[in-house]
């Protein structure tokens, strides 16, 4: 045999392994990756919680992380609701039905002397009037006034008392008061220093009878006559009356009190009182305009649900 064909066997033979093992190689790789490629499949899905169940272990930390802020949102919300709902108070209260006169009987009025009128000419019982001559929202919180209570919680007898309103009032507990104050002092206090003092009135109020209604009352306009620079009784301007009362609605708004707007009803057409409507002072009522106030009062109200 020649040289040429021994190279060529030996070449045949060198080579034939080589391939064997490069295959072999290959095979070995592939195979690797592909247990490498199972491996992270497998982690990825433990990691999703795919084919894996949820033991009772396990924690759902996401349910308890949403529950808490909806508590507290429903809460706060709650809040908002409360506060909107004390101010959301129709203000001043509009017209109603009337209701029946026999309303009073709970009802206790506070006030001067034109309050004194409501019991004075007979619309509403003396022992629902607590009022007097002179008395202005300065003098309200402590001076005493002569005020017809019950000689006992049982008893059917009435006597006069001096004493304050509040104090009055811890006795008797009315259901519904009704607060006039205002025409005494207009002419010479300032409205901030009135609405100062009716603050504490009211804070008074509220602190022995927190479930009994409150109903401020704007006060009355006065003639044309009341209004003269010259008048014997001293001038008292329907411009000053109209500031204070805007002042008294918004106080009653930020107290959710109910406002009862008298002054408007007993306005003319010119913006004050009538002359026919009122005595020769300028300010004070005849009988016949009480009989209007009245009217007015019994359907405005704010009946309970």
């Amino acid at each position: 045999m020649s040289k040429s064909y021994w190279d060529s066997n030996r070449k045949k033979r060198n080579e034939g392994p080589r391939f064997n093992f490069f295959i072999i190689f290959l095979i070995i790789i592939f195979s690797f990756a592909l247990c490498l490629g199972a491996y992270m499949l497998k982690e990825n899905w433990d990691e999703i919680g795919i084919g894996k169940e949820i033991s009772s272990e396990t924690p759902v930390v996401s349910t308890t992380e949403t529950t808490t802020p909806a508590t507290t949102q429903t809460s706060e919300t709650t809040v908002t609701t409360t506060e909107t709902t004390s101010q959301t108070i129709a203000n001043p209260i509009p017209k109603t039905d009337p209701v029946d006169p026999t309303y009073f009987e709970n009802c206790v009025f506070i006030g001067d002397s034109i309050s004194a009128g409501f019991s004075a000419y007979g619309f509403i019982p003396e022992k629902n009037v607590y009022a007097s001559i002179g008395m202005n929202i300065d003098k309200i919180n402590t001076q005493t006034m002569p005020i017809m209570l019950k000689d006992s919680d049982d008893a059917s007898t009435y006597s006069i008392r001096e004493m304050t309103v509040i104090d009055a009032l811890k006795i008797s507990r009315p259901d519904t008061i009704y607060i006039m104050l205002g025409s005494n002092g207009i002419a010479w206090l300032t409205n901030s220093y009135m609405i100062e003092r009716y603050q504490v009135f009211v804070d008074s109020i509220k602190a022995e009878l927190p479930d009994t209604d409150i109903y401020i009352m704007s006060i009355p306009p006065v003639t044309v006559n009341r209004e003269a620079p010259d008048n014997p009784n001293g001038q008292i301007l329907n411009s000053n009356i109209d500031a204070y009362n805007s002042e008294l609605l918004e106080f009653a708004n930020n107290n959710g009190f109910y406002f009862i707007d008298v002054n408007t009803c007993l306005k003319g057409n010119d913006g004050k009182l009538p002359t026919e409507w009122a005595g020769r002072d300028g300010m004070h009522f005849n009988r016949d305009t009480y009989n209007i106030v009245i009217n007015y009062i019994l359907s405005h109200t704010v009946k309970d649900e």
